[in-house]
């Protein structure tokens, strides 16, 4: 008779808990298990405006952004999209622009490898995308009597880092219609594309 008071009395409680059970596994499954990795690793670190630390999360599946402020370095953002499954990892590293960052990773080696590991992970996806993008790129420089051909950073999106231009260097007055011309051979249409041009003839050089 005692045991079934007692049950009767636990038995609310024990339903309470595996509400919250259910509740908590619903929210996980929801969301998505993100790792965070910022160089230097105790900047300042915001999510979507809310400070946090670097490590792992669950975020709820959907574009994000973070931002890394610290004394010494470049302020850092980085927009990035948590699917509804499978894990996700987002680097951050914030570059030095003082004195004072540069000393921070010279006397912190682990912020340092990471730092520079981040960048050069950067600079090769950056390169695989301009030349996704641009596949002419894997032929340049291409080099000339007349002209020059080469690629560079974009004047019309200078914010978009795998933006991408041709920079046309001219020798003579055919040579921009010459370079037009080898564009065309190559397959690429000229009027698709940023060209800056470099006139070296008309300055006399």
């Amino acid at each position: 008779m005692q045991t079934s008071r007692s049950w009767r009395r636990l038995a609310p409680v024990l339903l309470a808990l595996g509400v919250v059970v259910i509740i908590v596994l619903i929210i996980l499954h929801k969301s998505a298990n993100t790792t965070i990795y910022l160089a230097p690793s105790v900047a300042n670190l915001q999510l979507d405006g809310k400070t946090i630390k670097p490590g792992g999360h669950y975020i709820v599946p959907g574009k994000h952004t973070l931002r890394a402020t610290m004394t010494g370095f470049s302020d850092g953002t980085k927009s990035f999209v948590v699917p509804t499954k499978g894990a996700t990892k987002v680097f951050l590293a914030l570059s030095p622009n003082s004195v004072v960052g540069e000393q921070w990773y010279a006397n912190h080696p682990d912020d340092n490898n990471l730092y520079q590991s981040i960048v050069q992970n950067e600079a090769t996806s950056t390169s695989r995308e301009q030349v996704t993008r641009l596949p002419l790129i894997k032929e340049l420089p291409h080099v000339d009597n007349f002209y020059r051909v080469d690629y560079g950073k974009s004047l019309k999106n200078p914010n978009d880092p795998v933006a991408t231009a041709l920079y046309i260097t001219v020798y003579s007055a055919a040579g921009k219609q010459q370079a037009i011309q080898w564009l065309t051979f190559k397959g690429y249409d000229p009027t698709l594309y940023e060209i800056v041009y470099i006139d070296k003839y008309s300055d006399g050089l």
